[in-house]
């Protein structure tokens, strides 16, 4: 849907008026582990989201709660934590 020219412009950094400079339309580009990652994080009080891509190994985490207080990011960074530790080191 939209083809590649869409796909690098949801993935071009922009600059908004705020503090974060990386956003690509909501997704910031960011470095976890030594390893590049593209991430949200989102919540309310009905919800509580998170998303990392790590895009050089093709891995994804996600995790959602249906509790404003549910801590997504907290609890996808507790599993990144094993998953990475077994991932080949970056080239």
């Amino acid at each position: 849907l939209g083809g590649p020219e869409l796909t690098q412009l949801l993935l071009s950094t922009m600059r908004f008026d705020h503090a974060k400079v990386n956003d690509a339309f909501g997704l910031v580009w960011g470095e976890l582990h030594g390893r590049r990652t593209l991430w949200y994080e989102g919540g309310d009080a009905g919800f509580s989201s998170y998303m990392v891509r790590f895009p050089d190994a093709g891995l994804s985490v996600i995790v959602l709660s249906n509790s404003g207080t549910g801590n997504a990011a907290q609890h996808a960074r507790r599993i990144i934590d094993i998953l990475v530790r077994n991932l080949p080191a970056n080239d």
